[in-house]
């Protein structure tokens, strides 16, 4: 809860000061999409209904560590894009995906045995999305937001986030918050020399973890709109059929 009303309340900060920064604005053959805090959009590909966007300058976040000390690092990226369908079309659905790739390799423990001691270190990772669409002046159950999280991941695994937008205005706006960090503490060992002596050596052992958001991609699918004829249209139909019902009944006589 307390997230969904810190990302309410950048929805509102976003809505109040957009115009303070600059953006880029990409035409596709169905719509529009402006990335209004000048994320780097990029168009892969815009064939068959469906635009591609690479989101490799906004989502693409990627950290490794390998450290004999304890350390972390991490970031997260937050970015707002305006789309708006172009005559005669329709946006249908919205959709955040990629793959996510993490390593995690804490330093090995091992059983004490005398004079020797030891000890392990530990690896995380983590990552988190918050994917959504909002039509402004709109039923906000209209409004959706997806999320996904991801903690100490070993592995490579796809993810994808999808909303429809079929119900949302021929304009509205796509959101998106992603967070990614990493964090080791290493182990060690001690060694006492023998009885008679106070001293004793000590070392440590790197600990490792990655986290990397990998091809981050935005996938927008739009439709022409079915035609609907105009009122004028429909009244010469009318008066053309009315013409070829009385030229049948003249023929008829």
């Amino acid at each position: 809860m307390a997230h969904q009303l810190s990302a309410l309340a950048a929805v509102l900060v976003f809505s109040l000061s957009s115009s303070a920064f600059a953006g880029t604005t990409i035409a596709t053959q169905g719509f529009t999409i402006g990335d209004e805090w000048g994320g780097s959009l990029k168009l892969i590909s815009d064939s068959n209904n469906v635009a591609k966007f690479d989101l490799t300058n906004i989502a693409g976040l990627n950290y490794s560590l390998t450290e004999t000390y304890s350390s972390s690092v991490g970031d997260g990226k937050l970015d707002f894009f305006d789309v708006s369908a172009r005559d005669g079309y329709r946006v249908i659905s919205v959709e955040y995906s990629g793959v996510i790739s993490g390593a995690l390799i804490p330093a090995p423990d091992y059983p004490d045995s005398w004079p020797y001691s030891y000890w392990g270190g530990s690896a995380t990772n983590n990552s988190q999305a918050y994917f959504g669409t909002y039509g402004e002046n709109t039923d906000p159950s209209n409004n959706a937001q997806k999320k996904i999280f991801f903690n100490d991941l070993n592995g490579t695994v796809p993810f994808s986030l999808k909303n429809s937008t079929e119900l949302l205005p021929q304009t509205f706006k796509v959101w998106l918050e992603v967070y990614a960090w990493a964090s080791v503490t290493p182990g060690g060992g001690q060694w006492f020399p023998g009885q008679g002596d106070d001293g004793y050596y000590s070392w440590t052992t790197p600990s490792t973890a990655n986290l990397g958001i990998i091809k981050p991609v935005l996938t927008l699918t739009y439709a022409p709109l079915s035609a609907v004829p105009e009122p004028s249209t429909y009244a010469m139909l009318l008066a053309g059929l009315g013409l070829c019902g009385i030229a049948r009944r003249r023929r008829a006589g």
